[in-house]
């Protein structure tokens, strides 16, 4: 009889065991290890020599797929430290003596969390103050949450040097800029990977040539009315260039040659998607291996920041057809440092 009882019993547990339900293909089991949860897959020797917890609910492989990788932060040293909001002008000792910049703090500047800046460089002749306020970007930074660098230019008038175009003061501009931006991570808590460059005629052509000669500093940067290719040889740069077709300081073939060599420079292919965003308006994209490129092409429209008060800048037929600043920071937004 006793025998009889223990055969019972284990034909019964085997039987009971095989009744279990099984995983449904392409659910995941969560597992512990070393008091750690880690789901694997059915089946697999993690999920055999594992003790299963819980099991969820199936995921959709589709709804992952189609995930955007986020882009963390790179924090700078200057991050945790409190610093003033609001407007202030500052100096650093360069080359030939003391330059300066106007800094803007966004109101919701957290010291704690790594911000995006904006260099923003003004024409030949002009200052980093008719520059804030021609632009428009002091407001945006305040609404988007970026910190906003309009540095004065070098010489008189005061301009920027551009290798190649005119550089006759001998002043190193890239030097200068390279080390402002060193110099306000060690103040500012600034995300290294989102640093992005623009800049209006003179100050088009500075902001590329960051692009071109720093491109492990500057993200993308969007030329206004003066885009220059220099012979890049460094990783492409994702560029949004704004340009007027009856533009006389900077002819629109200019700086249609100078986006073409992006072009080519960032690995793109070589016909654009072409759309109309506004009446007037031809837009040129391309979507590239090193860094996509766009291109604002504004008909009848003169040597001007699109949407900037024309009052405060620019000459010739001004346009509000698209509003360059706010382009633009949706395009830095979307093109950090990878």
């Amino acid at each position: 009889m006793l025998v009889a009882a223990v055969v019972f019993l284990i034909v019964a547990a085997s039987v009971l065991a095989g009744c279990r339900e099984e995983p449904a293909e392409g659910d995941l089991t969560v597992l512990r290890r070393d008091s750690t949860e880690v789901a694997v897959a059915p089946g697999t020797a993690a999920s055999r020599s594992a003790t299963a917890v819980r099991r969820p609910p199936a995921l959709s492989r589709t709804r992952a797929a189609r995930r955007t990788p986020v882009v963390s932060p790179v924090r700078s040293s200057g991050c945790g430290k409190p610093f003033a909001r609001g407007e202030t002008v500052g100096e650093i000792q360069w080359g030939e003596g003391v330059r300066t910049y106007l800094l803007h703090v966004p109101a919701g500047y957290d010291p704690r969390r790594a911000a995006s800046v904006v260099l923003n460089f003004h024409g030949y002749a002009q200052t980093a103050e008719q520059q804030e306020a021609y632009s428009g970007l002091v407001p945006l930074a305040d609404a988007k949450g970026f910190v906003l660098v309009t540095p004065e230019g070098s010489g008189s008038p005061r301009g920027w040097a551009i290798s190649g175009v005119y550089d006759d003061n001998g002043v190193d501009d890239v030097g200068f800029v390279s080390q402002l931006v060193s110099q306000l991570s060690d103040s500012l808590c600034l995300d290294a990977r989102r640093i992005y460059a623009t800049g209006h005629s003179n100050g088009a052509e500075m902001a590329s040539q960051l692009a071109c000669y720093l491109p492990s500093i500057i993200a993308a940067a969007a030329p206004v009315s003066g885009a220059v290719f220099q012979d890049c040889q460094g990783a492409g740069v994702p560029i949004i260039a704004f340009q007027g077709t009856d533009d006389w300081n900077v002819p629109y073939e200019d700086s249609a040659g100078a986006v073409a060599q992006w072009v080519t420079h960032n690995g793109c292919p070589a016909e654009p998607d072409v759309s109309a965003p506004a009446a007037g308006v031809e837009l040129r994209s391309w979507k590239c291996t090193n860094g996509d490129v766009a291109f604002y092409v504004l008909d009848g429209v003169g040597h001007v920041w699109p949407g900037g008060d024309p009052n405060r800048g620019g000459v010739g037929q001004a346009s509000d057809a698209v509003n360059a600043s706010a382009v633009m920071w949706e395009f830095f937004r979307s093109h950090p440092k990878r």
